[in-house]
């Protein structure tokens, strides 16, 4: 089916890009893609992709980060201390991060060939999220999320625990603090849970 993504047999069409590789070694990598864009023949497409990245053996930094999709908008900030990772096998839990999403808008149809539920989902969604720790331990600092129409907000904090193990990702997941608004006409339901509490025991 065309109108699935498969990491096994991409094709990419209409591809440009603009690349400034100012180091490139064993020890570190300073590169700058001013822009990227193309169409993958399963739909998929990327109008523009631009970063900054800078990376050693101790950390790395990914700075100026734009991702356009169609009706999608991405600006993270990505740190990585890598600093206390000795071996692979402690990378997960040893690796320490930091990502600040603001003023970014995702909508869920963008990426119908990676995940094909979405394909009706095309509301957009006004995204503010920072989380930071290790990559198999994390806390979620501050999540906002809401609708163009303000229908639905969502704000969340919280943590995950135990990444690796996907099966059991609610079960890890410690809900802190979450508001949940739903507008329906002139009536406004209100939900706010503030009790360190497992998400599967809310649902």
């Amino acid at each position: 089916d065309s109108c699935l993504f498969d990491a096994n047999h991409i094709k990419i069409n209409d591809l440009s890009t603009t690349i400034n590789i100012r180091a490139f070694n064993s020890d570190s990598i300073n590169a700058h893609i001013k822009r990227l864009s193309c169409k993958e023949q399963s739909g998929l497409t990327i109008e523009r992709l631009s970063l900054q990245a800078i990376a050693n053996r101790q950390q790395a930094l990914i700075n100026d980060f734009h991702l356009q999709l169609p009706n999608t908008r991405l600006n993270p900030r990505i740190d990585a201390d890598f600093t206390h990772v000795h071996h692979w096998e402690n990378f997960l839990d040893s690796t320490r991060f930091a990502i600040a999403i603001n003023n970014s808008v995702i909508t869920p149809s963008d990426i119908t060939p990676l995940v094909p539920l979405l394909q009706q989902f095309h509301t957009p969604i006004h995204l503010n999220c920072h989380i930071d720790g290790q990559i198999n331990k994390f806390d979620i600092r501050q999540l906002s999320a809401y609708l163009d129409n303000r229908q639905l907000t969502i704000e969340a904090s919280g943590a995950v625990q135990d990444i690796v193990n996907l099966k059991a990702i609610i079960e890890q997941f410690l809900v802190h603090n979450i508001k949940i608004s739903v507008c329906i006409g002139s009536y406004k339901i209100f939900y706010h849970l503030t009790t360190s509490t497992n998400l599967q025991n809310t649902l």
